[in-house]
């Protein structure tokens, strides 16, 4: 079978909802999948394209997410995989990787240096077998349990309660201060990370379901997902953080919310604190493909609010 492939646009992206239902059984708003995809901050947008089958209908997808780098006190532009997907009935047959490769000769032409990501157990051996990629570590995964039954856990599989559950947890919200934005402990260490600029501030901020606060006067970003995401702190003082977690524990009480997760590069400031609070479990593999000679992100240390799914 021939498939046309297309670069994804705003108009195309439309076509992905179809993909997302077949591949994960749901798909996000058109509101954040805009938001997702309008990386403008980084100079380059709608980077991906779309497998499309004879008859016309959308077969399989390969996007990436540029964003800026931070590495050796440079700025490089790299792009995170995210949303690969190709629909039930044409699996198997070679679209992952036809897909990745055109997707990745698009991003070397548009200047990107690199791609990035968290491939899943099904999708691992496919991005180091067949796409060349790099995996020296994985992701350690933190949990801190509240009081709680977890009653929003539960809710968020269905759309009308999930819509009800967010707006009592976004009324819950008003206790705490808005915060600012902040370049967090990443960029004020010496480590390889994304760079925390006011756009890509702003990015993250699009999404309905994050919010940065202010809690027990740290800055902090959080994401309400059904349990907690804890994305970013000001912080590297275990005490702080300590105040920080129990507060949002609190929080999480009143919302219905049993668990806080985060999701954070080994040996980081931010990790580093929580690993004096709590035994991580490993996480995704952190995975890098090189396009460029000019640097290379084997360093590249990262934040849960850095992941695609944040």
């Amino acid at each position: 079978m021939e498939y046309e492939h297309r670069r994804v646009s705003k108009e195309r992206q439309k076509d992905l909802f179809g993909l997302f239902q077949s591949a994960f059984g749901s798909a996000p708003t058109p509101q954040a999948l805009a938001s997702k995809h309008d990386t403008s901050f980084a100079g380059v947008r709608d980077m991906g394209l779309v497998a499309y089958a004879p008859d016309g209908t959308p077969a399989g997808y390969y996007g990436v997410f540029p964003v800026k780098l931070r590495i050796a006190g440079k700025s490089f532009l790299a792009a995170q995989s995210g949303d690969t997907m190709v629909h039930k009935s044409h699996g198997g047959k070679g679209l992952f990787v036809t897909l990745a490769k055109q997707t990745y000769e698009l991003a070397r032409s548009d200047n990107i240096g690199g791609v990035f990501g968290f491939p899943s157990p099904s999708s691992y051996p496919g991005f180091v077998k067949r796409l060349e990629w790099q995996h020296h570590e994985n992701i350690q995964r933190y949990r801190f349990y509240a009081p709680m039954a977890p009653l929003s856990e539960f809710l968020w599989r269905y759309g009308p309660t999930q819509r009800l559950i967010l707006k009592w947890q976004n009324l819950l919200l008003r206790a705490f201060k808005p915060a600012a934005m902040f370049s967090g402990t990443l960029m004020q260490s010496n480590h390889d990370c994304v760079e925390r600029s006011q756009g890509y501030w702003s990015y993250k901020m699009s999404q309905p379901q994050v919010r940065a606060i202010s809690v027990a006067g740290v800055e902090t970003v959080i994401k309400l997902e059904g349990s907690l995401g804890l994305g970013d702190v000001n912080s590297s003082d275990p005490k702080q953080i300590r105040s920080v977690l129990r507060r949002l524990k609190v929080f999480c009480f009143f919302a219905g919310i049993g668990r806080i997760n985060s999701y954070l590069s080994k040996g980081g400031p931010l990790e580093t604190a929580l690993n004096k609070m709590a035994m991580p479990t490993e996480g995704l593999p952190i995975g890098y493909v090189d396009f460029s000679k000019k640097f290379t992100q084997r360093n590249v240390r990262f934040c849960y609010m850095d992941m695609d799914t944040f």
